[in-house]
């Protein structure tokens, strides 16, 4: 089944759409949320909120992407999942780990314009990636919007881990350089 026809079950409120949806990227969709909760049973939840979610948002959202839409729904769900369970001192996987290494990439905004900066810092990040040799650019996006971990990353790039680490830190580095030189951060 494609995505076109995925969003007509959507749009006709035909169940089978979750079905559906669940076949072409539940897999993915539960990968992403145990990356980032490290807990299975609450990754399963995750992907069960984000079907949930995606079946109240589609219509009147129609998505170009069905599957980009689905993994950041359910990313979405599972960073709330991770707050959540952080609040109350537990959690896991790998989310302080990445929060260190990206934390120095970005700047420290309490201000009012927060959101503007918030939206511009993403616009600039973007275009960033955009201009990334596409290994580089996809290791970056494994790593920090799929919080997968380095090892599994070097596995399927036929790397060693301290070789992902390496273009991970120096592409951080290079992002570093280029918010505060072209983008004024």
């Amino acid at each position: 089944m494609d995505d076109v026809r995925l969003l007509q079950l959507f749009f006709t409120r035909n169940e089978e759409a979750l079905k559906q949806l669940e076949l072409l990227y539940g897999a993915l969709m539960r990968s992403v949320a145990l990356n980032i909760l490290n807990d299975p049973r609450d990754a399963e939840e995750c992907v069960n909120d984000a079907m949930l979610s995606l079946w109240k948002s589609i219509p009147p959202a129609a998505p170009e992407n069905m599957k980009a839409y689905a993994l950041k729904t359910v990313r979405n769900v599972a960073f709330n999942r991770y707050k959540a369970n952080r609040a109350v001192k537990r959690g896991g996987g790998v989310m302080p780990e990445i929060y260190v290494e990206l934390e120095n990439c970005f700047p420290n905004t309490d201000s009012v314009e927060e959101i503007l900066v918030r939206k511009e810092t993403l616009r600039a990040v973007n275009r960033f990636l955009s201009g990334l040799p596409a290994r580089e650019r996809n290791i970056f996006l494994r790593r920090y919007f799929f919080a997968e971990d380095a090892a599994r990353i070097a596995a399927d790039y036929g790397m060693k881990d301290v070789g992902v680490r390496v273009i991970l830190s120096r592409t951080r580095a290079k992002l570093k350089r280029y918010l505060a030189k072209e983008e004024g951060f």
